[in-house]
Order: C-alpha cells, then sequence, then structure tokens
C-alpha cells in the first residue's frame, strides 16, 4: 500500500524507500543518464532535476509515495549502484570457475554467499529488484567483454561519454563495464589497462578474490568428504553382502554335512532313492565349486581329482539306488 502521509513537495528522511520506489528510482535514472542524444550536453544538475522530476512524477504523483529531493534520490542512487556493482563482481568470480552443472540459481545462490562472506556485516544481498533490471545495461552487465562485435543487446540504450558518472559524484566505485557507442574509442584500452591496476590493487577485489579462493577450498573439501562417505558407505554394504555370501555358504554346507552323514539302513527303497539324489546333488555342487575354483586359480588340485573320481564312480554304477554306500563328509572321502 502506498505510504503517502506527508504534503506534496515534502520529504521525510526517516522513510526508507520501498521497492516499488527503488525500480521507480533506477528507472528514472537509466532513462535520462543513457539518453544518447543529450547525455554528452546535459550536466549533472540537469540530469538529476529530470531523474527527481519523472521519479516525483511517477512514484507520488501516480501510486502515492512522499516526494523525494534529489539529495535523498542521489545517496539512495549511489548505494544501489555500488551494491549492485559489486554482486556483478561476484557473479563473475563465481562464473570464472566454470563449474560444469551449475544453473543460473546456483551462480546466483554462490555469488549471494561470496557478497554476504566479503561485506563486513556479513549483510545479505537483498537488492534483486534493482538487480534484475540493471543487469540487461551494458554497465552493470556481467557479460559486457564476452559480447561479439555488432551485436546489441539493449537496443536504444547506449552510455553516451559526456555522461556525469558517479566518478564525477565524488564516491569511488568503480565502474565495472563500458557500453558502446558504435564509434572507435582511441582511450579505451588504456582505460582498461587502468581498470586493470586498479583492480590489481583495490582492497575490495583484493578481499573478493581471497573469498573466492577460501570458498573454493571449502567446496572442494565438501566434494571430497562426499567422496569419502560414498566409498565408505560402498565398502560397507560390500562387507554385509560378502558377509551374508559367507553366511548362506556356511549354511549349504551344514545342510549337505547332514546329507552325506545320514545312515540310510534303515531307510524304505523310495525313500532311499529320494536321499540319494540328494547325496547327487551335494556331489555336483561339490564339483562345481572345484571346478570354478580351479577356473579362477588356474590349479588343478588333489580336490579336484577325487571329486572327479567320486563323480565317475557314481556315473559308472559302482553302486544303484538299492545298494548305495554310507557317504561320510571330509576331505579324505574314499567311499
Amino acid at each position: 500500500m502506498p505510504r503517502n502521509n506527508s504534503q506534496p513537495g515534502t520529504s521525510r528522511r526517516g522513510v526508507s524507500f520501498s521497492q516499488a520506489e527503488d525500480i521507480i528510482l533506477v528507472n528514472s535514472y537509466l532513462e535520462h543518464s543513457q539518453d544518447g542524444e543529450i547525455g554528452a550536453f546535459q550536466t549533472k544538475e540537469i540530469m538529476w532535476s529530470k531523474i527527481e522530476s519523472t521519479y516525483n512524477g511517477e512514484a507520488a504523483d501516480e501510486h502515492g509515495y512522499i516526494q523525494r529531493t534529489i539529495v535523498l534520490l542521489q545517496g539512495r542512487w549511489v548505494m544501489l549502484n555500488k551494491t549492485c556493482l559489486k554482486f556483478g563482481g561476484c557473479i563473475k568470480q563465481v562464473m570464472s570457475f566454470n563449474e560444469s552443472g551449475s544453473s543460473e540459481m546456483d551462480i546466483l545462490d554462490k555469488a549471494k554467499q561470496m557478497y554476504a562472506t566479503s561485506h563486513e556485516k556479513n549483510k545479505l544481498f537483498t537488492y534483486d529488484h534493482a538487480w534484475n533490471i540493471l543487469k540487461f545495461h551494458d554497465k552493470w552487465s556481467i557479460n559486457t567483454q564476452e559480447r561479439s562485435p555488432g551485436i546489441n543487446h539493449s537496443p536504444g540504450i547506449n552510455d553516451s561519454p559526456g555522461l556525469t558518472t558517479l566518478e564525477e559524484e565524488g564516491n569511488d566505485i568503480r565502474q565495472t563495464g563500458e557500453a558502446s557507442t558504435g564509434r572507435p574509442s582511441n582511450g579505451r584500452n588504456a582505460t582498461k589497462s587502468r581498470r586493470r591496476v586498479v583492480e590489481d590493487n583495490d582492497p575490495m577485489w583484493v578481499e573478493l578474490r581471497e573469498n573466492s579462493r577460501r570458498n573454493m577450498e571449502f567446496m572442494e573439501k565438501q566434494r571430497m568428504d562426499t567422496l569419502q562417505i560414498a566409498e565408505a558407505r560402498d565398502t560397507r554394504a560390500k562387507e554385509r553382502n560378502d558377509n551374508e555370501r559367507q553366511r548362506l555358504a556356511m549354511l549349504q554346507e551344514d545342510r549337505d554335512r547332514v546329507i552325506m552323514d545320514t545312515d540310510m539302513s534303515d531307510f524304505t527303497p523310495r525313500r532311499k532313492m529320494f536321499h540319494s539324489n540328494l547325496r547327487m546333488d551335494v556331489l555336483t555342487r561339490q564339483c562345481q565349486r572345484t571346478a570354478a575354483r580351479n577356473l579362477f586359480l588356474g590349479g588343478e588340485g588333489s580336490s579336484n581329482q577325487q571329486d572327479q573320481s567320486n563323480d565317475n564312480s557314481y556315473n559308472h554304477g559302482q553302486y544303484n539306488n538299492n545298494e548305495e554306500p554310507e557317504f561320510h563328509w571330509g576331505p579324505n572321502n574314499n567311499n
């Protein structure tokens, strides 16, 4: 809801700007500061007079917000501009990491973390409403130096060479980009060189680079911790599977031992035939295990020969279902 509790033409310093007022101020500044036709001829006073008129005409007259003086509008703009420039620098730092699979939301989240870390009071970035407008203009765009020649991403909006900038207003905000006016600039290379020198010595950028390095180390540590946790989980799962296989093998071995050691002297012919088939299954499994072990180890041990001898004696009819010899479980089975 509008907060107009004052008479037209008045201003109260104690009333803070709302997001809607910030948006009106940003659009008013862009409208008059980036006018390519008159930007080279207007003074700072004329430009801000136009911004004040446009802002109060929309904010106060149309939406019912209180009117703001030029001083208040300039102070608010300096804060918004400085904050958005710094946030844009954080986004560039995050993008320079070239992390694969990072979405736009991931980049913004990491940039906000970097911004808060670099702030002396760990203050969060809360001016997305202003950034979402400024990021499409060359002066604040994070892709300014990546654009192809001849491609204008913001039609009709150009920074004029004669435009009054924040350096002329006496603040120490570093400009992050220059929009092309379509005309060659002989001093552009020198300007870029000076800017690189400023970036190398600017405490804010030195701190940003240090924070970026710490963030990279933290993310690398998180990645290594995640890998170690995954490896430990896989190792535990493999151990559980191995233990379960050993338990089942021992259980089967106990069952086989009972089958082989069972006395069939009192069995009926039908029961003896059934139990003989069970013993045959036991011998078959034993031969298969021995063959598999020799296949992987490349050896032919005496146990394999003994198993084959037992199997051959069974297949060659040395005993039948009615007259089957007793089996005793163990490696020295001579029956």
